[in-house]
């Protein structure tokens, strides 16, 4: 069974839906990145990662290489709700 852990990130440096959409579909070409899903209006990103093969701070790094900044996100929901 591969272990999955959920990862949220705030992401600093989008500046439009397309942006989210190429961060989702690079890091879901990562082996151990199961999904990835980001939402541009909320800057923020949730991965799904299976952290024996794939990290937290690997895919903070990942996103610094393609011209993101990113940090965690330990708040549970946005303000209002969750964005997802």
């Amino acid at each position: 069974m591969t272990m999955k852990t959920r990862v949220r990130l705030r992401v600093q440096g989008m500046h439009c839906s397309s942006c989210a959409r190429t961060i989702e579909k690079t890091l879901e070409k990562e082996t151990g990145v199961l999904s990835a899903r980001v939402d541009f209006e909320a800057k923020r990103a949730e991965l799904t990662l299976n952290p024996s093969a794939f990290t937290e701070e690997q895919a903070i790094r990942r996103l610094g290489v393609m011209g993101f900044s990113a940090s965690p996100d330990a708040a549970p929901d946005a303000p209002g709700g969750s964005p997802w």
